[in-house]
């Protein structure tokens, strides 16, 4: 997917799936290279999620953009749930490489939820010592009765920014 989108200050915005809903079978996002970014943010938008839900939601780093090629799944994940009638909530942390998507999970079951999924390019770096991970994508699993709806991948903290030039006749 190529739908990018540059933001004040140097921020790019992609899409993280189609803006459709992907029912309950396992997807898989753009990927995106972090060559040249600090930090990625995976927005991502549930449905209805049911009490039978079951999957999981990983990060994945890999030498190439299939999401495939020298995969590691990164173990450490800095997430915040945001409910449809509250505020995010505070920034919380798993080590065991998945966020759950099933009731009593990590992503509980409450309708019409945002997870942002925050990832530093260093902690995908960090997964092999002999190849570079320069690609990061997020995977989820066939999640059994979780509305998967779309999301936005945000890319920050470049490395060479720049302000975008300033165009003749806004002066």
């Amino acid at each position: 997917m190529s739908r990018r989108f540059i933001g004040a200050g140097g921020h790019e915005v992609e899409v993280l799936f189609n803006p459709e809903s992907h029912g309950t079978a396992a997807a898989v996002s753009s990927i995106v290279n972090l060559r040249d970014w600090d930090h990625v943010t995976f927005i991502l938008q549930l449905g209805t999620v049911h009490n039978s839900s079951d999957g999981d939601i990983t990060i994945v780093g890999s030498s190439a953009n299939d999401g495939t090629t020298d995969a590691a799944v990164l173990a450490t994940i800095n997430y915040r749930i945001k409910l449809a009638t509250a505020a995010w909530g505070a920034m919380a942390q798993v080590t065991d490489s998945k966020l759950d998507l099933v009731s009593g999970g990590d992503i509980d079951v409450s309708d019409g939820q945002m997870v942002a999924i925050e990832v530093d390019a260093a902690d995908i770096k960090a997964l092999s010592s002999t190849v570079d991970l320069d690609w990061v994508c997020l995977k989820i699993s066939a999640t059994g009765q979780t509305d998967v709806w779309g999301g936005v991948i945000i890319l920050s903290r470049g490395r060479y920014t720049q302000d975008p030039p300033v165009l003749a006749g806004t002066l």
